[in-house]
């Protein structure tokens, strides 16, 4: 494409036809483009158009022809003024390079409350001293875009996709920090050994969103699709262009692209071949000090020889501002978590006076968005026991030594629970993996997990959500025990207490065999207990009824005596084995 001045003409050299296969095309020199291309356009363009800056509106043309317009072509584009310095050019092949997908990457690295803040007013209508708090900002944030610029690498890898259905390009960024590389961004330095992080805002961490971007037949689609990494196990820009319209159709305006059955399968495929080269390379840089937490971002289980490395707190007085934080390598027991109901570490954590650390959340740099805390528990692996937070009733979830990965070998999470609490089954905590990531921890000693089996849950949560009748299965239910506990359990996860009541009225004969099988011919006045802790309600499951036993923390302002806690009143006292002293 030729530029020429405001007023006169402006040449355009068009595309070569797109050939059938990927990464074909006549490749051709940026000075020879223009004399042999298969066509050209021309467009006369009025000063208004281009206002008092051309360059400016030539790099926005090129820009949206780059990002919104074109995928991949299979000549040299080139875009040249006549009258400025400018030449540029781009393909063959895939039209945004290295340099536009970590624009694309890092334009997030910012908290979205801020950009809200100036989309709902127009800075021109705001006062002086918020334009600067806002230019301040901006700067801020640039400058920290920049440093992780500045680090950040690329992976990729190029396929065709299966059945001559068109092509892809995987790009995996990682971050080359002081301790090795990593797929999340800390703002990390070397002093003196220990690794010393600065924040990123309010948080300390930024994981780049998953972004999948779109075309057909070259074109772009402007569908843009954006998920937590987390979410799918993947991290980095995956971009497809696909080339059979057996795939799917797609929108006159290219703004929705509407997969086929076999387009969905193909983009199954794609996401398995995507999830695996990120676990590959998650592998290849396990040795370094962000091992884990790499595992941690695409929600992988850690291979034996993993050490876990996370933030250290080395005082906790004042405010983020005032606490030196480090990355060091986690020392046991440890928490998954905070144990404070608000998330704030405590001075000391004590079990029987071993001094348990208390992990904190890795967290992003909004302190408005909890969901992009990170912590350092898979959501797969397994504590070794639950002890109680002696003042405000908490269940935290204890790790006594260094995990591994045959801790994830179950679909459930079993873990020592007080022993005189063998009649509760499980608890439902609220946070877990992340301060967002609802989980069960079954007790391990209590009778109805004891006839958990992997097979036999699968076969039950696969078959069964609350609009399947239970006792059209009732044979198949009873075939054995594991099943019959795993079809309770999935009520309990289930939480729908008048779906209970319900079965019980309609076939009581069928729950009290389900009961026999679990726990025997004398057992008609067995209960079974769950504990939700959001709720703060103790669940109690019985072959006449489903009641709800609910704390009460804080006592009537006329009784003084009014409260009701988990740990003497709902449950039985446990001893100090099992409690956990906070400072």
């Amino acid at each position: 494409m030729l530029w020429r001045r405001p007023g006169s003409s402006c040449v355009g050299s068009g595309l070569l036809p797109f050939p059938r296969g990927p990464f074909h095309g006549h490749h051709q020199d940026a000075d020879q483009i223009s004399e042999t291309c298969s066509r050209t356009h021309r467009l006369r363009l009025r000063n208004n158009i281009i206002n008092s800056d051309p360059q400016h509106f030539v790099l926005q043309l090129l820009s949206y022809l780059k990002n919104n317009v074109l995928m991949r072509i299979p000549c040299i584009l080139r875009v040249k003024s006549d009258f400025m310095a400018l030449d540029s050019s781009f393909g063959p092949g895939w039209t945004t390079a290295l340099q536009d997908l970590s624009e694309s990457l890092l334009e997030n690295l910012e908290p979205g409350d801020a950009r809200e803040y100036v989309q709902r007013v127009p800075v021109e209508f705001l006062s002086s001293a918020k334009k600067k708090q806002l230019e301040k900002r901006d700067i801020y944030w640039e400058s920290i875009r920049q440093e992780a610029k500045a680090v950040l690498r690329w992976h990729q890898i190029k396929g065709e996709l299966p059945e001559n259905t068109g092509v892809f390009r995987v790009s995996l960024p990682y971050f080359k920090l002081a301790g090795g590389d990593s797929f999340a961004f800390l703002r990390v330095c070397d002093s003196q050994g220990k690794l010393q992080l600065s924040k990123i805002g309010q948080g300390l961490a930024y994981i780049p969103d998953m972004q999948k971007n779109q075309g057909w037949k070259g074109m772009r689609i402007d569908a843009r699709e954006i998920h937590r990494s987390s979410a799918m196990g993947i991290v980095g820009v995956l971009e497809i262009d696909w080339e059979n319209q057996n795939c799917g159709t797609v929108s006159v305006d290219r703004n929705e692209l509407s997969l086929s059955e076999q387009g969905n399968k193909i983009n199954e495929w794609l996401i398995g071949v995507v999830q695996q080269e990120c676990s590959r390379f998650a592998t290849e840089k396990r040795t370094g000090c962000y091992g884990w937490l790499n595992y941690r971002v695409i929600e992988g289980i850690p291979s034996d020889d993993v050490i876990c490395y996370w933030i250290s707190r080395q005082n906790h007085e004042g405010s983020l501002e005032h606490k030196s934080v480090t990355w060091e390598r986690v020392n046991f027991p440890a928490t998954a978590g905070p144990i404070h109901e608000f998330r704030t570490i405590a001075k000391q954590a004590k079990n029987e006076e071993v001094v348990i650390n208390e992990i904190s959340w890795l967290s992003g740099p909004s302190n408005t968005s909890p969901h992009c805390d990170l912590g350092w528990v898979p959501r797969r692996m397994k504590p070794d026991k639950v002890l109680l937070e002696s003042f405000d009733s908490r269940v935290v979830p204890i790790w006594e030594v260094h995990p591994t990965p045959a801790s994830s070998s179950n679909p459930f999470l079993t873990a020592r629970f007080p022993s005189e609490w063998q009649e509760l089954s499980g608890i439902l905590l609220d946070d877990y993996a992340t301060p967002t990531s609802p989980t069960v921890i079954w007790n391990v000693d209590n009778r109805l997990t004891s006839y958990f089996e992997a097979e036999e849950w699968k076969w039950v949560d696969e078959t069964f959500n609350p609009q399947v009748d239970a006792i059209s299965h009732s044979k198949e239910i009873l075939r054995n025990k594991a099943r019959c506990a795993a079809w309770i359990a999935l009520h309990m996860l289930w939480q729908h207490p008048e779906l209970w009541r319900g079965i019980l009225e309609r076939d009581a004969s069928f729950v009290r065999a389900v009961w026999q099988q679990i726990f025997g011919v004398q057992s008609e006045d067995t209960k079974i207990k769950f504990w939700v802790h959001r709720s703060r309600a103790l669940q109690i499951i019985s072959l006449q009824n489903w009641t709800i036993d609910k704390e009460i923390r804080w006592p009537d302002r006329r009784d003084r005596n009014s409260t009701r806690r988990l740990n003497g009143n709902l449950l039985p006292q446990v001893s100090s084995k099992w409690l956990v002293e906070i400072e």
